[in-house]
């Protein structure tokens, strides 16, 4: 459910309104209370986490740039001793669990409605994310998760076109227990390490997550099915994790960030004598190894 309520406060110099919305973003069933109705939206359980391994693999050197990503690094300003102006609002995200505490080294991001990231941070040990954005436009709150089979709802804004505005966003967020994931979406060409345009979409959000979190360092692996030899197969999902790897570096994440590793055919999560399970056998596997 979520509810607005809008204060108006006057002082000798300028006028500052407050907003406070609350709202409400659960792992699996998300409740929206929007003109009278509600909607939920149901989404798949928890997949089973994939024990890593050591495996490293050769280091990636200086990469060439993906022009192909939708996403860029962002440096946006969020001191504590942030003001409003006429043309900038303070915004402050905080980010609390279901019993109201505090929830830090939460992702959260602001756009506008169909366009470009205007304000991305992590939560700090209070539960706040806080920077300036502009007034008068429609933004969408979100979260950035690791986890492709979470349900993600983008929360709506409609920002005044007013001078001197606060605004206190609460948002109550259930974050993943996981520290594996499988990158569902990100894919490759048949028999080859070259990723598949569509990937891209998939790979912004550990991009953007990557970012946001400077301090986050993860182990990248690459899986194949059981066709060919397992050698070749070994060579492969190596190939493949470098590349994702290269991807990042070539977007400005730190190389020292990222354990690139194959494990070829030997952690089969599915029958490889299908073809389904072939196909969820040739993945891309992030693992957190540090926050």
């Amino acid at each position: 459910m979520a509810m607005v309520t809008m204060e108006r406060g006057f002082s000798m110099v300028n006028r500052r309104w407050t907003l406070v919305l609350v709202a409400i973003i659960a792992a699996s069933c998300v409740k929206q209370e929007t003109a009278g109705r509600t909607v939920t939206l149901d989404g798949p359980g928890p997949e089973e986490p994939v024990e890593p391994e050591t495996a490293p693999v050769e280091a990636v050197k200086e990469a060439q740039a993906h022009p192909e990503s939708p996403v860029k690094p962002m440096e946006i300003a969020t001191s504590p001793e942030l003001e409003p102006s006429e043309t900038m609002a303070l915004m402050k995200i905080m980010v609390q669990d279901t019993e109201g505490n505090p929830v830090p080294g939460t992702v959260a991001t602001i756009r506008y409605e169909g366009g470009d990231v205007v304000l991305s941070g992590v939560s700090d040990e209070t539960g706040i994310v806080r920077g300036l954005i502009p007034v008068g436009a429609t933004y969408l709150v979100r979260f950035i998760s690791l986890d492709s089979e979470r349900v993600e709802v983008n929360h709506e804004i409609d920002v005044p076109r007013e001078g001197y505005l606060d605004l206190d966003l609460k948002l109550t967020y259930l974050p993943s227990q996981s520290r594996t994931f499988i990158l569902h979406g990100v894919l490759f060409n048949s028999g080859k390490a070259t990723l598949k345009e569509e990937s891209y979409t998939r790979l912004s959000d550990l991009l953007e997550y990557m970012t946001a979190k400077e301090s986050v360092v993860i182990e990248l692996a690459g899986h194949t099915d059981s066709m060919g030899s397992g050698a070749a197969n070994q060579r492969l999902s190596e190939a493949r994790a470098v590349e994702v790897k290269r991807y990042l570096v070539s977007r400005g994440i730190e190389a020292r960030r990222i354990n690139a590793v194959g494990y070829g055919e030997t952690q089969p999560i599915a029958d490889n004598d299908t073809a389904e399970g072939r196909r969820e056998n040739r993945r891309t596997v992030v693992t957190v190894l540090q926050e």
